[in-house]
């Protein structure tokens, strides 16, 4: 949810205006304010889907509660996203992507926000723990258990 609440507020403040959202990994107090105002319904609404090792994966598929926070989520593979060693950098302008990368043991994983792409350092990735900006090369994110759900604005 916080990897969600983060893609919110990518849509209701910056518009993906990207080199100004969390620039530097943190986020600012007025990014935090907003923030804990987008973070409180939206666990309410998913409490259902958060459990005692984080959210589940299923809630990615529940347009109809993202709507009401004015969100829809669309599941992408790798090759929505690169395709012959080419990245779609088109794909940042409808919004960010939450990356579900699993651990080596295939069952505890960790949401990350993807919100664009450097030509030299590569992925850019804030992660919600609250660590600097990550940037990962394209191929790292290739794996058979990683999922990819792009989160755009609600189409009517």
């Amino acid at each position: 949810m916080v990897s969600l609440a983060m893609a919110k507020l990518w849509h209701d403040i910056y518009k993906g205006k990207i080199d100004n959202f969390c620039a530097d990994g943190k986020i600012d107090v007025y990014e935090k304010r907003k923030f804990a105002d987008i973070l409180i319904p939206l666990i309410k609404d998913f409490s259902g889907y958060i459990g005692k090792n984080g959210t589940y994966l299923n809630a990615w598929g529940r347009n109809d509660i993202l709507k009401k926070h004015g969100l829809e989520a669309q599941e992408l593979s790798f090759k929505d996203i690169v395709s012959n060693d080419v990245v779609n950098r088109n794909i940042f302008r409808l919004g960010p992507i939450v990356y579900r990368v699993r651990n080596h043991l295939g069952y505890v994983g960790h949401y990350m926000l993807i919100v664009g792409y450097d030509e030299e350092k590569g992925f850019i990735i804030n992660d919600p723990s609250g660590r600097d900006i990550i940037y990962v090369k394209p191929q790292s994110l290739n794996c058979g258990e990683c999922k990819f759900f792009l989160i755009k604005e609600a189409s009517n």
